[in-house]
């Protein structure tokens, strides 16, 4: 029994290193992922939105975040995002939102000459200990003299607390 499950940990943490390793990543959100080094799957705050969907689930109130980063003191480095999330449904001080969260995000990085732009639309649930969400964004890069190309990615993410309060598993696999 011991041995199955050293198996399944063992594929699921090789899996998902080798695809969070495949490529730069989608930025950093909110200054609370940067301080963890963008380690933020667990996190179940507004950025949940842009960080691990799934997390939304537990927002119980309307909330809004702004977060904005000049990196080595050049406009070409700016990032800046906000996002927004709201509940739906009936929510309870001790219960997360009856009918989930609704989150939206829009991120840019870089200036006039390189520059990404994302907007995503994500909504995250929670029932009992475990928290799932969906997300669509809409990604654009433009480089002057070259145009600009736009693609649809999506992902889905969960949350899983094993101790209540304590540990919290998450994690999130872009489609």
């Amino acid at each position: 029994m011991l041995n199955g499950y050293l198996s399944f940990v063992t594929l699921f943490l090789s899996v998902t290193i080798s695809i969070a390793s495949a490529g730069n990543g989608p930025g950093v959100r909110g200054a609370r992922a940067a301080a963890l080094g963008n380690a933020s799957v667990t996190i179940t705050d507004v950025w949940a939105v842009g960080n691990n969907v799934a997390g939304l689930g537990q927002v119980s109130q309307t909330s809004v975040g702004f977060y904005a980063e000049n990196r080595y003191l050049s406009s070409a480095f700016n990032n800046v995002a906000l996002v927004v999330a709201t509940p739906m449904g009936a929510v309870h001080t001790e219960k997360p939102p009856s009918r989930g969260v609704i989150g939206f995000e829009a991120q840019r990085f870089g200036n006039n000459l390189y520059a990404e732009q994302r907007l995503g639309l994500g909504y995250g649930y929670r029932g009992g200990q475990i928290s799932v969400g969906g997300r669509v964004d809409v990604l654009q890069v433009s480089i002057q003299g070259l145009g600009s190309k736009r693609v649809v990615a999506a992902s889905l993410g969960g949350q899983a607390e094993l101790i209540p309060d304590r540990l919290i598993f998450g994690d999130i696999y872009i489609i």
